[in-house]
């Protein structure tokens, strides 16, 4: 699965692919991506998700195709945070912050608790959930580069 954690103005997630119980290592994933409004989405689960509700919340799709099972977390530009889930693909419902994502989640949301940014966080949550690791991308509110 995954690693993807918030704290209302910085999200990050690993990059490992994993295909049911085994690990593809030749591969590496984008998880999390700045939308056309400035908000930062990103996802856990099925690997196709992130593109079809990226297209639908730009506006490119009328509705958002089914891809397995997978949850959604998004940054908007002011602050709050929408949890998206294959089962409402449409609706965003409140989230708070920090929030996380995915089989490393818990760790993460601890890790920030206690102190850690969103980048730390996901990687003490490597540390010890073996879907959860590769690259570690980052991304900021756009209101918050302007500051």
């Amino acid at each position: 699965m995954t690693t993807v954690a918030c704290d209302g103005y910085w999200m990050a997630a690993d990059g490992l692919v994993t295909n049911g119980n085994e690990l593809a290592i030749e591969f590496s994933d984008v998880k999390i991506i700045q939308l056309k409004d400035g908000s930062i989405l990103g996802r856990a689960g099925a690997y196709h998700a992130l593109e079809s509700l990226r297209s639908f919340l730009d506006g490119e799709t009328e509705e958002v195709e089914s891809a397995g099972e997978w949850s959604a977390l998004r940054l908007m530009p002011d602050g709050i945070g929408l949890y998206y889930c294959e089962h409402h693909p449409t609706l965003g419902t409140p989230a708070s912050w920090p929030a996380t994502l995915g089989t490393g989640g818990e760790l993460a949301l601890g890790a920030m608790l206690a102190g850690a940014t969103p980048e730390e966080a996901v990687v003490i949550a490597a540390q010890r959930d073996v879907t959860t690791g590769g690259k570690i991308t980052v991304l900021t509110r756009i209101e918050e580069m302007k500051t």
